[in-house]
């Protein structure tokens, strides 16, 4: 029988009430809000005689309607697998716990062995963990062997809580003489980061017997990675790891690299998108040569690794007889480096193995020492913020009430002139900008052998349109979710990355996502973005700090009203109490936004793409010239009409910004540009609303009675 067959058969099987001792309401779309809602679900469980699974996913269970399913699982002491994803769609979190809590409480009553545990895609957070706490802790519980918690939103806290669990869980179960044996372990997407992550590698170093592990995209850097790492290595049996997505770097990498030299029998290895770089790579290398002959699957795409230690991984591969599947794709190879590693897997008759090079970034000139130094110095800055929550920043006369620091010597001057009035919490201002500037193009960045490497837009006008399979595109990138304020608190800092995640999950669980063109996002580079906005600002909010130390000091200081020069009450650093600012991710993540949109808006633009929708942040509509405020620094949506302009020549666009606050900074770039009509839906009041711009008189009527909509061409919405 063909996979596909074999695939249809289980997914039809999961949809009746047939196989295995198996009751499903996968996908029904059951709206349970109260008792009567659930009469029938309750009839056919309590009318299933051995039921050991029972199917929810896809349905919304409210609170009265867990109590009385609750109700009939107390009757069910054969129940072991709970396929619970994906069943609080359009369910409030404080709604969540309760339910949970009920369901929970009927498995304990009835005496259940539970083997598989399944809630994920439910967005419960940290406070949902709370509702099936008591749960795990339970002999219900003693005898799993499946959590999967993927994409709840759990957090650093929820973390804490579910590792706290497990190993309560593991203490109660091994009085009793028969340990927890849990081999599979799913939480990808939960925001876990360092804390939650080294929380939950105490639990997985009890436990001891994990095959799969599967913890993507949670913001873990190499403080997490290398907890992770020991702990895995006091799991022989371990077959799966899958951390793709996550932040490496040199040292995470290595860690995870001696880790894979003492177990014997892994898989599949998933590191792709976790910047492991050329050393972390070669290090996974050795790793890979010295042992892991059951290797099927090897991934370490998008990792910046350099063509030279391509090789080595390739080299590698020799004698792995089982290996299917060797991904390098995203990495910086250069022509001539795929051809060599495609030589090297012919020489071995592995040549099938060899995933697509299509997205390969082509080969890097800079010196790899140089790149490891860098590294190592990125590594000890985010040390240093870990360590303290925050940059403690001196005044004038040393004088914090703090124990001195040395002084972080950075971009060719020290925190301290870049920060000088840090220790005043600047007020945010009203917008007081003129509007008659005439915005005029910049001049080019200027390029030396040591400045950030730059390419400009590729015009695409002499290019075939390429068709996709869908009208509609969406982009999305991960990266921008690192930029936060190292005080951590999202509670007191409403722009944060939950914004664009908790969009992102609603369309992978409505299905829309599936419906639409996923673009792959990038980094806008620097003569993008000063389109727009100046060189001194591009530079200073654009540039990382490794890079930054390249530039001449006087470019990058600039007007010292335009510096950023507050720390704020939380204890972060940002410009104003709203536009914080993280020295180790924000440059990075601001740049990634504005990039998003320029490749979805040229494929728009383009033909590509019907329409589209840009899952972005931090926003821009309040990004000046050279003024960052109100959460934002770039400002995308100019940059995006402004290289359309230049480009694609299109001469006629329409931008319509529906915020409650006026775009002071878009309406500035396009005030005195007839091609361009900019219309702001907002709040006013006379000037007292911030940012205090978007008057009634400010309305360029006369310009704008002469602008033509265009029939066709691009249209953007920024909601």
């Amino acid at each position: 029988m063909a996979s596909e067959d074999i695939s249809k058969l289980a997914e039809s099987l999961a949809k009746t009430q047939v196989g295995g001792g198996q009751l499903s309401f996968k996908g029904k779309s059951l709206k349970l809000n109260t008792a009567e809602d659930a009469e029938e679900v309750i009839k056919e469980i309590e009318e299933f005689d051995g039921m050991e699974a029972l199917r929810l996913e896809g349905n919304t269970v409210g609170v009265e309607a867990a109590k009385v399913i609750a109700k009939a699982l107390e009757k069910k002491p054969e129940l072991k697998r709970c396929h619970w994803s994906d069943m609080f769609t359009g369910r409030l979190r404080s709604e969540i716990p309760a339910a949970l809590i009920s369901l929970g409480e009927a498995l304990v009553s009835a005496g259940c062995q539970l083997v598989e545990l399944d809630l994920s895609d439910n967005a419960f957070g940290p406070d949902g963990v709370r509702g099936f706490e008591v749960l795990l802790k339970s002999p219900a519980c003693f005898t799993l062997q499946e959590l999967k918690l993927n994409n709840c939103g759990m957090g650093i806290g929820g973390g804490k809580i579910l590792a706290g669990a497990l190993q309560e869980c593991h203490r109660k179960s091994s009085a009793q003489g028969k340990p927890l044996a849990l081999k599979v372990f799913v939480a990808g997407r939960n925001r876990l980061e360092n804390d939650g992550a080294t929380a939950l590698a105490e639990a997985f170093k009890i436990i001891g017997t994990l095959e799969e592990v599967h913890m993507p995209q949670n913001g873990i850097n190499h403080p997490g990675i290398t907890a992770l790492a020991q702990a895995l290595a006091l799991n022989p049996l371990l077959r799966v790891i899958n951390l793709n997505d996550n932040t490496f770097t040199e040292k995470g990498a290595v860690a995870m690299a001696e880790t894979l030299k003492k177990l014997r029998q892994v898989e599949v290895i998933n590191f792709g998108d976790c910047l492991v770089r050329s050393k972390g790579a070669v290090a996974i290398a050795d790793a890979v040569k010295e042992g892991l002959h059951k290797l099927k699957e090897l991934n370490l795409s998008f990792c910046e690794i350099k063509r030279d230690a391509a090789l080595i991984i390739a080299e590698a591969t020799e004698d792995k007889s089982e290996l299917e599947k060797l991904d390098l794709n995203g990495n910086c190879l250069g022509e001539e480096g795929c051809e060599q590693i495609q030589e090297i897997l012919e020489s071995f008759n592995m040549a099938e193995v060899l995933g697509s090079l299509s997205d390969d970034e082509g080969e890097d000139d800079e010196d790899e020492d140089d790149d490891e130094d860098d590294d190592e110095e990125e590594e000890e800055e985010e040390e240093l913020v870990e360590e303290q929550g925050c940059l403690q920043v001196k005044d004038e006369a040393g004088e914090s009430g703090l124990e001195e620091e040395p002084e972080v010597e950075e971009l060719g001057v020290t925190y301290r002139q870049v920060f000088a009035d840090a220790h005043q919490l600047r007020p945010l201002h009203l917008y007081q900008t003129p509007l008659s500037i005439n915005t005029l193009p910049h001049q080019a960045l200027s390029r030396t052998q040591s400045s950030p490497a730059s390419t400009s837009l590729k015009s695409s006008a002499a290019e075939p349109v390429i068709k996709h399979l869908f009208t509609t595109g969406v982009v999305y990138d991960t990266f921008m979710l690192k930029h936060q304020c190292t005080c951590g608190n999202t509670n007191i800092h409403p722009e944060h990355a939950g914004r664009i995640q908790s969009i992102w999950s609603r369309l992978q669980e409505t299905g829309l996502l599936s419906k639409c063109e996923r673009i792959r996002g990038r980094k806008a580079t620097l003569d993008e973005i000063q389109t727009v906005h100046s060189e001194h600002h591009t530079l200073l909010y654009g540039t990382s700090p490794l890079n930054r130390q390249k530039l001449d000091s006087k470019k990058l200081l600039g007007p010292l009203t335009q510096k950023m020069s507050a720390v704020l009450p939380c204890g972060g650093i940002g410009v104003d109490s709203d536009t914080v600012w993280n020295e180790m991710h924000s440059s990075s993540a601001v740049r990634m936004a504005v990039g998003c949109l320029l490749e979805l808006a040229f494929k728009v633009a383009s033909g590509e793409l019907k329409n589209g929708f840009a899952i972005i942040r931090p926003p821009g509509h309040h990004a000046e010239e050279s003024t960052a405020m109100g959460f934002c620094f770039f400002n995308s949506i100019a940059i995006a009409a402004k290289l359309l302009q230049q480009k694609l020549a299109i001469n006629k666009i329409l931008i319509v910004d529906w915020d409650i606050h006026h775009g002071n900074g878009t309406q500035q770039a396009f005030y005195s540009d007839p091609s361009v009509l900019y219309i702001s839906l907002h709040r006013y009041d006379n000037g007292n609303f911030f940012p205090g711009s978007g008057a009634p008189e400010e309305d360029r009527g006369d310009a704008c009675s002469q602008r033509v909509l265009p029939r066709r061409g691009p249209c953007f919405c920024r909601l």
